[in-house]
């Protein structure tokens, strides 16, 4: 996947996280794995680990 760039300074709260988990991390997965093969990890971020995420 490409690399995903955040501005300088933003905070990134779980809103933020999910935005770009639905716009560009999972489109590309849909894309590039149709299968939907893949594995999701988290390093305990409270963005990751929120319940919207």
């Amino acid at each position: 996947m490409p690399p995903y760039y955040f501005r300088a300074g933003e905070k990134i709260e779980r809103h933020v996280y999910v935005k770009v988990l639905r716009y560009h991390v999972l489109p590309w997965l849909k894309a590039n794995y149709p299968s939907g093969n893949y594995v999701w990890t988290q390093d305990g971020a409270s963005s990751h680990t929120s319940k919207l995420a």
